[in-house]
């Protein structure tokens, strides 16, 4: 696409977002899970993807107990190749500044479980490369790893940034 700025125009987040075709979505409002493993649908995090080839980042800071973890994984409904990377914590870990991390590629509709450490807001990084034929809708949904007592929460500086390239 080719946005042509009028004289005296200025760069703006609409008119960036014209000339880039990029969708920022960002977490309204922390969202928790308690006592249940049964994955979920994010309230904020899903995005309607035409035909083409998209880019997907994702950033989740999670919170919460080390007993409980946190298991991701992406629903698409419409047809499309999915290319995953999943960057975080390994499951079971306890300090965030020292553990193990995961890092691989996944089939985008596994489950993948991330530790979490209790002192302060665990970072995931997901990358998506999605080459959609069919236009659908792709949605993350996540869970505690194991149940917990403690509530697992996404926190408002989870934020998704998806990039349509072709």
């Amino acid at each position: 696409m080719v946005y042509t700025f009028l004289a005296g125009e200025q760069p703006t987040p609409d008119n960036m977002n014209d000339i880039f075709d990029q969708t920022l979505l960002t977490k309204a409002a922390p969202e928790a899970v308690t006592s249940s493993t049964a994955l979920q649908d994010d309230d904020d995090l899903s995005v309607a993807l035409g035909v083409g080839t998209h880019l997907v980042w994702l950033w989740c800071h999670v919170t919460g107990d080390e007993a409980g973890d946190v298991d991701v994984r992406w629903n698409f409904d419409g047809t499309g190749t999915i290319l995953r990377s999943s960057i975080g914590p390994a499951e079971a870990m306890t300090d965030r500044e020292s553990c193990t991390m995961v890092m691989r590629g996944n089939l985008f509709d596994t489950e993948q479980r991330y530790g979490i450490d209790t002192t302060g807001s665990t970072l995931i990084k997901e990358e998506l490369c999605v080459a959609v034929s069919v236009a659908g809708t792709l949605t993350l949904s996540w869970a505690q790893g194991t149940s917990n007592g403690t509530a697992t929460e996404f926190t408002t500086a989870t934020r998704m940034w998806v990039v349509n390239v072709a």
